[in-house]
Formats: C-alpha cells, sequence, structure tokens
C-alpha cells in the first residue's frame, strides 16, 4: 500500500504521516527520514540513553576505561575537577558543623522557650514548631516539613496531639 501524495508511511511506528512530520534527509531517496520526529525523539530520549549508559558503564569497567579515568585524573583538567569537588563537599560540611555549633546560640537569640527537651534520638533530624508566639516543641522534620503550607499550624497540632497526647485547649491560634 504506497502513501497518499504529501504523506509517509514511518518504518517505525508504520503510520502515514503527512511529511512536515518527518525530518529532512538529503540521503534518503523521498528526501526525507524514514522516522517520524516522534519516533526519533523516543528512541533519543529513552532507547539511545539507556544503550549509552550501559556502554559506557562497561567501558569504564573494563582495563582500559580503568587506565583512561586514572590518567584523566592524573592530568591537570582532572586535577582541578577533584580540586574542585573537594572544596565543595568541604563546604557542605563546614556549613554542617557550623549550624550545628551555633544551634544554642540562635536558639537564646529568638527568645523562644523549649516546651520540652528534645525526646527523639540524635539521628532523628527535629524542628522546633512553634505552638504559639514564644512557646515551640520538637517535631521530626520530616512530619513537619511535610505539612508546610496552607493550614500548617492546625496540621502540625494534630501531629503533636498524636506524638505526646498534649490537649489542644494549649495551643494558640492567633499567631
Amino acid at each position: 500500500m504506497s502513501p497518499k501524495i504529501g504523506y509517509k508511511i514511518c518504518s517505525r511506528c508504520s503510520k502515514e504521516l503527512p511529511l512536515d512530520c518527518f525530518y529532512k534527509n538529503k540521503g534518503n531517496k523521498s528526501g526525507f527520514d524514514s522516522w517520524c520526529k516522534s519516533c526519533h525523539k523516543f528512541y533519543t530520549q529513552n532507547e539511545y540513553k539507556q544503550k549509552h549508559n550501559k556502554n559506557q558503564a562497561k567501558y569504564f569497567k573494563s582495563l582500559k576505561g580503568k587506565e583512561s579515568i586514572k590518567k584523566y585524573h592524573q592530568s591537570d583538567k582532572g586535577k582541578k575537577a577533584i580540586r574542585r569537588a573537594n572544596r565543595k563537599a568541604n563546604k557542605t560540611e563546614k556549613r554542617k558543623k557550623l549550624y550545628r555549633a551555633n544551634k544554642a546560640r540562635r536558639k537564646r537569640d529568638l527568645k523562644w522557650i523549649p516546651f520540652m527537651d528534645n525526646p527523639f534520638p540524635d539521628d532523628v533530624e527535629v524542628d522546633w514548631h512553634h505552638i504559639n508566639d514564644l512557646i515551640v516543641i520538637p517535631l521530626p522534620r520530616k512530619l513537619h516539613q511535610h505539612n508546610l503550607g496552607v493550614n500548617h499550624r492546625s496540621k502540625c497540632n494534630n501531629i503533636i496531639n498524636q506524638i505526646y497526647g498534649i490537649d489542644e485547649g494549649l495551643f494558640n491560634d492567633n499567631c
């Protein structure tokens, strides 16, 4: 079955499409590519990248690939890249250390009073949620940040109720 004039059949999806759905290709007899534009996009976004990543992984596991990595790391360009990565990692570690060191000072400067000490283990990150303008209570960061946005205070009050069993009459929603 031959296509209508001004149409072409894609060899990949077998759909009959207008010529403007095909890329131009002077190498083909028709002057257009054999695959339509959508098939090309699908291939380049999915299959080609997957094949390329597999081939790249195989290459870097091979002896030749390991040698090329070693050669790159010994070159000036590779050394600069390693220094950049190390600097970036050190900055984030320094920031974390400073954050931990200044945590107590920030508490004092903000002039808020913890309702209770942090009952959670050290590996659980904690946010201090304001019950009112002055009093704060510890909440696990995952629960606290998950409930940001509209009705944040009431959602957090429900969580506090579930975790600590504190009566909702204690909470002041005016702030």
